[in-house]
């Protein structure tokens, strides 16, 4: 058994009106914890404008068409039989007019994006790299295939002061195939680079078929009163593209 421990907390961030954005907390527990979010001390009930999801490892509050009410101190807690823990956050949502053009500047913006990839053989060295602006300078966090990637003995991730990010594969595997993403965050924003990294050498099967996977889960329970517009939203990925069905 292990009590929850946030791993990456929230942080004050400023969000446009009208924008959807999304809110993360990174978490590591045992049993899987159940997770709580609070808007200036109250419970947050789920709707269509405010979405929760959590993996078991990464807890996400997602803002669907932000609006000025929802403002405030948020709260993710995580608790288990072993404990809890928990991380605060200011979200202060600002109307598009309001955004001074320097303040537009700071929002991170990828000026060098990665490129595909593709290896002959399996144990090769690889590098992914690109380069981003923002101020206060911002936090990257890399995902393979929608999931979080930690440094080990195969990966090294590396930030350098002019906005350079490097991620470097040290002998790739077939596990190791598939979409990067370099995510860029501060408080004014964040942004995406992408890049694919594929093997010439796995046979058609392995090559052209990707598990697919819930990039943003669609919410479990929803109440909805007689009359009212239910929308259930999700993002899918996959090769071949998936296919939903209700």
């Amino acid at each position: 058994m292990k009590a929850p421990v946030i791993i990456r907390p929230l942080e004050d961030i400023f969000v446009q009106e009208g924008s959807n954005k999304i809110l993360e907390v990174e978490i590591e527990a045992y049993p899987k914890p159940m997770i709580e979010w609070f808007l200036n001390s109250k419970i947050i009930d789920e709707s269509y404008a405010i979405q929760t999801y959590f993996d078991g490892r990464l807890a996400i509050l997602k803002f669907n068409d932000a609006q000025i009410e929802q403002q405030g101190e948020y709260r993710c807690r995580a608790i288990n039989e072993g404990g809890s823990a928990e991380t605060r956050c200011n979200v202060v949502i600002v109307k598009e007019e309001n955004l001074a053009n320097d303040e537009i500047s700071k929002i991170p913006k990828f000026i060098e994006k990665m490129q595909n990839i593709k290896m002959k053989d399996e144990g090769e060295a690889l590098t992914l790299k690109c380069k981003v602006n923002g101020e206060p300078e911002p936090e990257i966090r890399w995902l393979l295939n929608g999931k979080t990637i930690t440094q080990d003995d195969r990966i090294r991730i590396r930030t350098f002061g002019d906005g350079v990010c490097i991620l470097e594969i040290i002998q790739l595997t077939a596990d190791l195939c598939g979409t990067y993403t370099a995510i860029a965050h501060n408080i004014y924003g964040d942004a995406h680079a992408n890049a694919e990294v594929s093997l010439e050498t796995i046979d058609l099967s392995m090559k052209t078929i990707k598990e697919p996977f819930f990039v943003v889960e669609p919410t479990r329970d929803l109440v909805v009163e007689e009359g009212k517009v239910l929308r259930i939203i999700c993002d899918i990925d996959g090769k071949p593209q998936p296919k939903g069905k209700i």
